[in-house]
């Protein structure tokens, strides 16, 4: 208590005014006076930073905000202890507020040296309105993505109902019985099926021909004395495209099973292609088969394959029935492959699993 006491002890210490003889009221009023604003304004400053750093709880760096609050008000209350000095002269008092202020600013010295680089990292308004406005961006074409999506999805499945409907009919139309639609609409839908394989791993951007014809011929790749031959350079069939080249490959597979190179052990097919200026040509060839004759009349399964590649693709389709086995040959039009993406289009695409 003693030593508290000690510190408003001003035994020994004149009063400013009386220290020397150059004080005059008015330099010493100018003084007075500053020292008061100074203090006043030094007093509200930290006040309402406090306000700000209890109210919003997510301030950054909430302890150097502390110490410098705790600075301010300290340098405020020297200044109005030197204002109180031109009466009381309080040195003791003055002194300790002064070091306190010292370890303060000492204190806040060394809290923002590690902070620094945080706080060079902060983004300025302007920044944070650009991020604001980017992400917002964003979301609006993700919004819009999403319902490009529902639409897409709502449209394949509709044609995807439309097309199954469509062949169901067109079995039951061409078989004549039972069991014999049951093969055939089964194979159909797998095709069907072996197309949104290629389409999906694709994300439905397209399809690599070689996955189309792979995929599809992967059942009667086994058991067989020569493999199949799946060969020709990478190319990329829209999605329309890719399901009817595909339905037209296991119409051609479906053939030769029953009749062509794949119904003996023996047999074996090629497929090959070729990219022009503005055409896609696919040569399906049934070798080491049985001895082929032109049948009387256009069945079912040649019937779809030239309205999978003539109606919907408005391409070509050329059938030779020649005696050492079937050839057909399909043109495909330059409509029917997207343009290639320079950043994401490989030299070969990748296979899918189980792929030649």
């Amino acid at each position: 208590m003693d030593q508290l006491l000690r510190l408003f002890d001003t035994e020994g210490f004149p009063a400013r005014w009386h220290c020397g003889t150059g004080w005059t009221p008015a330099l010493g009023w100018t003084h007075i006076i500053s020292d008061a604003l100074i203090w006043a304004s030094y007093t509200a400053i930290p006040i309402l930073l406090a306000i700000v750093v209890i109210r919003r709880r997510n301030v950054p760096f909430p302890r150097i905000a502390w110490l410098f609050i705790a600075f301010i008000f300290f340098c405020g209350t020297s200044h109005l202890i030197e204002a109180i000095i031109f009466w009381e002269p309080v040195y003791r008092l003055a002194g300790l507020v002064k070091f306190a202020t010292a370890a303060i600013s000492i204190a806040t010295v060394f809290a923002l040296i590690p902070v620094i680089p945080s706080a060079l990292s902060l983004r300025s308004p302007q920044q944070l309105e650009m991020e604001v406005s980017r992400r917002t961006q964003s979301l609006r074409e993700s919004e819009a993505r999403q319902r490009a999506m529902r639409g897409e999805l709502d449209h394949r499945v509709k044609n995807n109902i439309t097309a199954i409907i469509s062949l169901a009919e067109q079995t039951i139309a061409s078989t004549d019985d039972l069991d014999q639609f049951q093969e055939a609409f089964i194979g159909r839908l797998s095709a069907l099926a072996h197309t949104h394989d290629a389409l999906s791993a694709a994300q439905w951007t397209g399809a690599d021909v070689h996955n189309i014809i792979n995929l599809t011929l992967k059942p009667y790749q086994s058991n067989r004395q020569q493999p199949l031959t799946i060969e020709g350079p990478a190319v990329t069939l829209d999605a329309r495209a890719a399901s009817s080249l595909c339905m037209a490959v296991h119409e051609l597979a479906t053939n030769s099973v029953k009749y062509g190179a794949l119904s003996i052990p023996t047999g074996t097919v090629d497929v090959r292609w070729d990219l022009g200026d503005e055409i896609l040509e696919i040569r399906w060839t049934d070798r080491n088969g049985p001895p082929v004759a032109p049948p009387e009349r256009e069945g079912f399964g040649s019937q779809l394959l030239r309205g999978m590649i003539e109606f919907d693709l408005e391409g070509e389709v050329v059938l030779d029935f020649a005696p050492d086995g079937l050839k057909c040959t399909m043109r495909i039009p330059q409509a029917c492959i997207p343009p290639a993406d320079p950043e994401t289009d490989p030299e070969h695409s990748p296979p899918f699993p189980g792929g030649a």
